[in-house]
């Protein structure tokens, strides 16, 4: 068991926003992998933004993702499924 974790912006590289082709090519390694990939998307509006692409557009690789709703509250989170069901959320909080 396992799982492939993206952040888009990227905090640690000065919230540079994740390549799409990049993206793909993660996907392809969870795929053959067999593992699901996770998008850490706390700052996403942000990077559809930057990027001029849709929040959506940007997801659309992902078999999950967190959103933040307010950066200043851990309160406001929201773990969402894309394709497959997120069985054990606890595990990766």
């Amino acid at each position: 068991p396992g799982v492939i974790v993206l952040e888009n912006p990227h905090c640690q590289s000065g919230g540079r926003v994740l390549p799409a082709s990049y993206i793909k090519e993660v996907r392809e390694l969870a795929d053959e992998r067999g593992l699901p990939l996770h998008l850490d998307g706390a700052r996403i509006f942000n990077a559809a933004i930057a990027s001029k692409r849709s929040p959506a557009e940007m997801a659309k690789d992902f078999d999950s993702i967190m959103l933040a709703c307010r950066k200043d509250s851990p309160l406001h989170l929201a773990l969402c499924e894309m394709v497959m069901p997120v069985r054990s959320a606890s595990q990766f909080l």
